[in-house]
């Protein structure tokens, strides 16, 4: 079958073993140069069921997860869609279990909002996210030489991102 055949180079050639390649996962990686980021997308909190599945209890397994072995990292992002209708409870218990997690103070996630949320009820509990001068929940950060940059394309009523001029 293919793929089965593996061709093993020369051990007496001057070229083995190979030269390191940044992707070798058998080459230890080089700390100032990699990033463990953490990143969760469209947990959709919500107190009923969505297709048959728990949001809530799979968002926390995922958050005992990574408390459990991920403390490491050094970036924590959720990406929207954050809550399922943009409702205040929604956001209310998003809160509660982000900050029942106890995580490490650079693990609090960047949050960014997806087409289910509400830009104006999500201001109301997350009053630490920073907002760009149009009021739109969009930050850069600056983290080890590189920097992230976290975009609202939030547009209420709407199932696709928008983005617009007063978004750049």
């Amino acid at each position: 079958p293919l793929g089965s055949t593996r061709i093993q180079p020369d051990s007496s050639s001057p070229s083995w073993p190979p030269p390191h390649h940044p992707w070798d996962p058998l080459t230890p990686p080089n700390p100032r140069k990699q990033m463990k980021i953490i990143h969760f997308s469209d947990i959709h909190i919500h107190d009923q069921l969505i297709i048959g599945q728990d949001s809530i209890k799979r968002f926390q397994i995922a958050l005992n997860h990574l408390s459990e072995n991920h403390l490491d990292s050094d970036l924590f992002v959720i990406s929207g869609d954050l809550t399922h209708h943009g409702r205040l409870q929604s956001y209310m218990k998003l809160k509660e279990m982000l900050d029942n997690a106890k995580l490490p103070k650079h693990l609090y996630p960047k949050l960014i909002l997806g087409n289910h949320d509400n830009r104006k009820t999500f201001k109301k509990f997350f009053t630490k996210i920073p907002l760009d001068t149009n009021g739109f929940v969009q930050y850069e950060y600056d983290y080890k030489e590189k920097r992230f940059i976290f975009m609202d394309t939030n547009l209420p009523k709407t199932h696709q991102g928008h983005y617009c001029e007063k978004r750049m």
